[in-house]
């Protein structure tokens, strides 16, 4: 499969420099490897509340990012794998990949164009639980993407930019049904001045799960961004969508047979439709109190479609402390807390909690150390439990000078 898509990728992507790159060879063309080493020890691996498995994890984590820039075009590759390998438990070794490329076509003063291309596989126990502080189990995700936007300047003040998304989401393990999503978007936008602007966002998407699930959500929400400041910056966005939803239910019907005494259970596929409606929003905050210290605050809610084929709503609110103990030493602090409830009858409902300092040393240009540690909380309604996880790790990264560069 991943041979395929490679192959797929290579393909586009020559017809793509055929098309947008036609002087390639008056290109910039950069070439920036890495290579990341990490070391970490879990006590709940699969975050589970009743059996904790903890482990010694290694990750070896290869990456590049290859770039060709002209004066209208920027062609970007950036690819990352991840080699994961447990001390005592090796059934659990996986690798992990992350490939994006993206080129950016400037036609003229007043028009920008973008396509993005990905492949990722993933896991779906770390994914969900950030995305959406969900519990699920863990098993492997390759998600192939493909998604473009146009942006047109139509004078100082005015500007739109649209675009749409294709997706499908594969479990090769069949424990999750696979997914294609379709989607479009329109944003227009007036810029009251070059530091204060006014949006709105509208978009439209529709997902269909291999369970015949199909979930179709239209949100629009209008925003403004501001620079209060020159230390300050705000955005603040709200808004409204409604989220349509048609799946089967499995109900039973139980009768006792009459001559054998026995009992009869007969399940009953029920097609159900359901429409949710409610308030959306953003929050960004932003201060650089000092040269050295810094805080975020981050706050949504937003609807979310789980693995499951469930449409769910998200409610998350972040913080986090950044401070430079000196040029080459920072530190920071990141709080997040998610509320989550299915949009279903006897939905499911959990509350997560995450908390996780980081020290960051940066040895020389190319070189770095961080260690970290974060602890993961997370109590669940419908049915009712807790689940707690800490981990500790440290990470090492060095970055190659630029090769192969041609200006």
């Amino acid at each position: 499969m991943w041979s395929l898509f490679l192959k797929k990728l290579l393909i586009l992507s020559l017809v793509c420099l055929f098309f947008f790159g036609k002087k390639v060879f008056c290109y910039d063309i950069s070439f920036n490897p890495g290579i990341d080493f990490e070391e970490e020890y879990n006590d709940n691996i699969l975050f589970s509340y009743n059996y904790c498995l903890e482990d010694f994890v290694t990750r070896i984590n290869p990456k590049f990012r290859l770039n060709l820039t002209s004066e209208q075009t920027d062609i970007s590759l950036n690819s990352k794998l991840s080699f994961e390998n447990f001390l005592h438990n090796s059934e659990l070794n996986t690798v992990k990949t992350n490939n994006v490329f993206l080129i950016k076509e400037n036609w003229n003063l007043k028009n920008l164009s973008n396509i993005n291309i990905n492949f990722i596989k993933d896991s779906t126990l770390e994914t969900e639980l950030q995305q959406a502080g969900i519990v699920a189990k863990r098993t492997d995700r390759y998600n192939y993407g493909l998604s473009w936007s146009h942006n047109y300047i139509l004078n100082e003040t005015i500007s739109f930019s649209g675009g749409g998304t294709l997706r499908r989401t594969h479990y090769p393990d069949n424990y999750y049904p696979d997914m294609e999503l379709w989607g479009v978007n329109l944003n227009p936008i007036i810029s009251i001045s070059s530091k204060d602007i006014m949006g709105l966002f509208i978009n439209y998407y529709n997902a269909d799960y291999e369970n015949d699930t199909t979930i179709k959500t239209f949100s629009s929400d209008l925003y403004w961004s501001k620079d209060l400041n020159n230390t300050l910056k705000l955005t603040f966005g709200t808004g409204y969508r409604i989220t349509w939803s048609k799946y089967y239910e499995i109900r039973y019907l139980y009768f006792l047979e009459p001559i054998l005494h026995q009992l009869i259970v007969i399940p009953i596929k029920q097609r159900k439709k359901e429409k949710n409606t409610g308030l959306i929003f953003r929050f960004n905050l932003q201060k650089a109190w000092t040269k050295r210290f810094s805080t975020t605050i981050t706050a949504n809610r937003v609807q979310y479609n789980t693995t499951t084929a469930t449409s769910s709503v998200v409610n998350n609110i972040s913080t986090s402390f950044n401070y430079k103990l000196k040029e080459t030493i920072g530190t920071q602090l990141l709080i997040k807390y998610s509320k989550t409830k299915e949009e279903t009858s006897n939905g499911k409902k959990s509350n997560y909690f995450f908390i996780s300092p980081v020290l960051n040393w940066r040895l020389d240009d190319n070189l770095s150390l961080s260690f970290g540690t974060n602890y993961e909380y997370v109590k669940h309604k419908r049915p009712n439990y807790n689940k707690h996880r800490y981990k500790c790790w440290i990470r090492i990264t060095y970055s190659y000078p630029r090769l192969f560069a041609t200006h």
